[in-house]
């Protein structure tokens, strides 16, 4: 092969050598290199707690006084009733939140009847809770009683309070007194005037032991300090133990 021949040769190899090494990855530091790229991964985002959104209890809308027990009813059509034989404590509890404030307590330590009693109260409203435990079936734990047939909530509501069937205070004494006549009766302790007294939603307590006639009983009692007047209070439970 003559000398020109062997040049142009070896130049062709060159070429080839210097190609095929532009299509390869490059090893030499600080050079670039052509690897596959890896599947890209979904961003991570840190979780963050999150604030339940606070419920708004419903208002309490009405009070209603009965013998066996009282119940709360609530602006969204629930109800809860307490009986006079259980803890006095949640029923406070739901009268504060209803009414949107805390009650005037006010401890009562009598020389003699009624007992000793710490009273919570809400304008006119009240709870009596007497100390120690009530016994079911006959000794209540509690007393509710109102001189007012509604109670202002905090939230600027009215609170409704009656024994139902239209009774509450202000209600007319003699025509209660027509609507009831097995249990209206004017009285009169000495030195004081006459007053009214009667009892609605009357219920027989259970007939054993001591109540073994039937004659125990509980209501809802009412009170009108003047006979021609209005109801000026109720009470429940107003035990009646066959006197």
């Amino acid at each position: 092969m003559h000398s020109f021949e062997r040049m142009m040769a070896l130049g062709t190899s060159m070429v080839l050598a210097a190609t095929l090494a532009g299509c390869t990855p490059s090893t030499r530091e600080g050079e670039p290199t052509r690897d596959k790229p890896s599947p890209s991964e979904p961003p991570q985002v840190e979780p963050t707690e999150s604030t339940p959104a606070e419920s708004t209890p419903a208002e309490v809308t009405s009070i209603t006084m009965k013998a066996n027990g009282i119940t709360l009813l609530s602006s969204d059509d629930s109800s809860v009733t307490y009986d006079y034989f259980s803890s006095v404590e949640p029923l406070v509890a739901a009268l504060s939140g209803g009414f949107g404030y805390d009650p005037e307590i006010i401890r009562h330590e009598p020389d003699v009847e009624p007992a000793k009693s710490t009273e919570y109260a809400w304008g006119g409203f009240s709870v009596h809770d007497a100390d120690g435990d009530g016994i079911a079936p006959f000794y209540e734990n509690f007393r509710v009683a109102t001189t007012t047939r509604a109670v202002e909530s905090a939230a600027g509501t009215t609170v409704t309070i009656g024994a139902g069937d239209g009774i509450e205070v202000g209600r007319s004494a003699p025509e209660l007194a027509a609507a009831y006549p097995d249990t209206a009766q004017n009285v009169a302790a000495p030195g004081e005037p006459e007053r009214l007294v009667t009892s609605v939603d009357v219920t027989p307590l259970p007939t054993e032991g001591e109540n073994d006639r039937g004659l125990y009983t509980f209501s809802v009692g009412l009170t009108a300090d003047d006979p021609n007047d209005a109801i000026t209070r109720m009470i429940a439970p107003s035990p009646n133990f066959g006197s």
